[in-house]
């Protein structure tokens, strides 16, 4: 058994069953999923392919599909435990899918804590970081 996922887009809930080769079955659809690069898949049915953005915080995520983000929250007692990733030395995540709206430093200027490097937009929201 796989790992379930309870999906949220506005009002709607759904329940996406994770199997063991990494295909998600959604209302008895089965999608293969290919992962291009962490963080970023490619969801096919058999007929349609999408890009699909994913990104993590704690017990809840996102899911980007064309330009639509929808919320996941992780059931409590999953069938797989949950690896913590390091992202490595110097590498930077968003919270959630999003996209890069400003660089409001050039390169090679000299910044100090609480300086503004980037600003992502996510749901309608900016996010400075």
């Amino acid at each position: 058994m796989g790992t379930t996922r309870h999906i949220r887009v506005d009002d709607t809930t759904v329940s996406a069953e994770i199997g063991p080769a990494g295909e998600v079955t959604i209302d008895d659809v089965r999608y293969s999923v290919e992962e291009i690069r962490r963080g970023l898949y490619r969801v096919a049915d058999g007929e349609r392919r999408w890009t699909v953005a994913v990104s993590r915080a704690a017990d809840t995520g996102w899911i980007s599909i064309d330009g639509q983000v929808a919320q996941f929250e992780s059931e409590a007692n999953s069938s797989r435990p949950r690896k913590k990733r390091s992202l490595g030395p110097g590498a930077l995540a968003s919270p959630m899918p999003a996209t890069v709206v400003s660089l409001p430093v050039p390169p090679g200027t000299a910044v100090r804590q609480g300086d503004t490097l980037i600003v992502l937009e996510a749901m309608k929201m900016e996010l400075p970081v």
